[in-house]
Protein backbone atom coordinates (compact mmCIF):
# COMPACT_ATOMS: atom_id res chain seq x y z
CA UNK A 1 0.00 0.00 0.00
CA UNK A 2 1.38 3.40 -0.97
CA UNK A 3 1.58 6.38 1.36
CA UNK A 4 -1.22 8.90 1.17
CA UNK A 5 -0.21 12.10 -0.58
CA UNK A 6 -1.35 15.43 0.80
CA UNK A 7 -2.24 18.75 -0.78
CA UNK A 8 0.99 20.62 -1.59
CA UNK A 9 -0.37 23.98 -0.46
CA UNK A 10 1.36 25.06 2.78
CA UNK A 11 -0.72 24.41 5.86
CA UNK A 12 -3.41 22.35 4.10
CA UNK A 13 -2.55 18.68 4.65
CA UNK A 14 -5.75 17.36 3.04
CA UNK A 15 -5.37 13.84 1.70
CA UNK A 16 -5.38 13.44 -2.07
CA UNK A 17 -6.89 10.72 -4.20
CA UNK A 18 -4.79 9.26 -6.96
CA UNK A 19 -4.56 11.59 -9.94
CA UNK A 20 -5.35 14.76 -8.02
CA UNK A 21 -2.85 17.60 -7.95
CA UNK A 22 -4.29 19.34 -4.88
CA UNK A 23 -7.44 19.33 -2.78
CA UNK A 24 -10.64 20.53 -4.42
CA UNK A 25 -10.75 23.67 -2.25
CA UNK A 26 -7.36 24.82 -3.50
CA UNK A 27 -7.87 23.60 -7.08
CA UNK A 28 -10.92 25.88 -7.30
CA UNK A 29 -8.68 28.79 -6.30
CA UNK A 30 -6.37 28.18 -9.28
CA UNK A 31 -7.22 30.65 -12.06
CA UNK A 32 -8.99 29.01 -15.01
CA UNK A 33 -6.14 29.65 -17.49
CA UNK A 34 -3.69 27.86 -15.17
CA UNK A 35 -6.16 24.99 -14.69
CA UNK A 36 -6.49 24.63 -18.46
CA UNK A 37 -2.70 24.69 -18.85
CA UNK A 38 -2.23 21.94 -16.25
CA UNK A 39 -4.89 19.82 -17.97
CA UNK A 40 -3.49 20.50 -21.45
CA UNK A 41 0.06 19.60 -20.48
CA UNK A 42 -1.15 16.48 -18.63
CA UNK A 43 -2.96 15.26 -21.76
CA UNK A 44 0.12 16.04 -23.87
CA UNK A 45 2.35 14.13 -21.43
CA UNK A 46 0.02 11.12 -21.49
CA UNK A 47 -0.11 11.18 -25.29
CA UNK A 48 3.58 11.57 -26.19
CA UNK A 49 5.58 10.99 -23.00
CA UNK A 50 8.63 12.91 -24.16
CA UNK A 51 11.11 14.79 -22.00
CA UNK A 52 9.65 18.04 -23.36
CA UNK A 53 6.14 17.01 -22.27
CA UNK A 54 7.41 16.18 -18.78
CA UNK A 55 9.13 19.55 -18.45
CA UNK A 56 6.03 21.42 -19.67
CA UNK A 57 3.74 19.53 -17.30
CA UNK A 58 6.03 20.07 -14.32
CA UNK A 59 6.24 23.79 -15.12
CA UNK A 60 2.45 24.13 -15.32
CA UNK A 61 2.01 22.25 -12.03
CA UNK A 62 4.60 24.44 -10.31
CA UNK A 63 2.92 27.61 -11.61
CA UNK A 64 -0.48 26.47 -10.30
CA UNK A 65 0.89 25.49 -6.89
CA UNK A 66 3.00 28.65 -6.56
CA UNK A 67 0.03 30.89 -7.41
CA UNK A 68 -2.13 29.40 -4.67
CA UNK A 69 0.68 29.06 -2.12
CA UNK A 70 1.47 32.76 -2.51
CA UNK A 71 -2.21 33.67 -2.09
CA UNK A 72 -2.52 31.49 1.02
CA UNK A 73 0.64 32.98 2.54
CA UNK A 74 -0.65 36.53 1.96
CA UNK A 75 -3.85 35.69 3.82
CA UNK A 76 -2.03 34.38 6.92
CA UNK A 77 -2.01 36.69 9.96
Amino acid sequence: MSAMRTCPIPGCGAGLRSGHLMCLRHWRMVPQPKQREVNRTWRYLRKVGTRKSIVEYEASVKAAIDAIAAEVERSLP
